[in-house]
Protein backbone atom coordinates (compact mmCIF):
# COMPACT_ATOMS: atom_id res chain seq x y z
CA UNK A 1 0.00 0.00 0.00
CA UNK A 2 0.91 3.65 0.38
CA UNK A 3 2.91 3.07 3.55
CA UNK A 4 5.08 0.38 1.98
CA UNK A 5 5.67 2.61 -1.05
CA UNK A 6 6.71 5.49 1.22
CA UNK A 7 9.08 3.23 3.16
CA UNK A 8 10.64 1.88 -0.04
CA UNK A 9 11.06 5.41 -1.38
CA UNK A 10 12.68 6.55 1.89
CA UNK A 11 15.02 3.56 1.78
CA UNK A 12 15.98 4.34 -1.83
CA UNK A 13 16.49 8.08 -1.33
CA UNK A 14 17.96 8.22 2.17
CA UNK A 15 19.23 4.67 2.82
CA UNK A 16 16.98 4.58 5.88
CA UNK A 17 13.43 3.24 6.02
CA UNK A 18 12.69 5.40 9.06
CA UNK A 19 13.59 8.65 7.27
CA UNK A 20 10.00 9.65 6.68
CA UNK A 21 7.42 11.71 8.51
CA UNK A 22 3.70 11.23 8.92
CA UNK A 23 1.24 14.10 8.52
CA UNK A 24 -2.29 13.83 9.86
CA UNK A 25 -4.42 15.85 7.45
CA UNK A 26 -7.74 14.33 8.51
CA UNK A 27 -9.05 17.63 9.87
CA UNK A 28 -8.73 19.16 6.38
CA UNK A 29 -10.77 16.44 4.65
CA UNK A 30 -13.89 18.55 4.25
CA UNK A 31 -14.06 21.08 1.44
CA UNK A 32 -14.74 24.12 3.63
CA UNK A 33 -11.91 23.45 6.11
CA UNK A 34 -9.15 23.75 3.50
CA UNK A 35 -9.48 27.55 3.69
CA UNK A 36 -8.09 27.33 7.25
CA UNK A 37 -4.87 25.93 5.82
CA UNK A 38 -4.40 28.21 2.79
CA UNK A 39 -6.53 31.20 3.78
CA UNK A 40 -9.69 32.57 2.22
CA UNK A 41 -9.76 33.36 -1.51
CA UNK A 42 -9.69 37.03 -2.62
CA UNK A 43 -12.95 38.83 -1.95
CA UNK A 44 -14.01 36.58 0.92
CA UNK A 45 -14.15 37.38 4.62
CA UNK A 46 -10.80 36.65 6.24
CA UNK A 47 -8.70 37.12 3.08
CA UNK A 48 -6.34 39.56 4.84
CA UNK A 49 -5.74 37.17 7.73
CA UNK A 50 -4.05 34.40 5.74
CA UNK A 51 -3.99 30.71 6.59
CA UNK A 52 -1.92 28.50 8.84
CA UNK A 53 0.82 27.97 6.25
Amino acid sequence: GKTELAKALAEFLFDDEDALISLDMSEYGEKHTVSRLFGAPPGFVGYDEGGQL
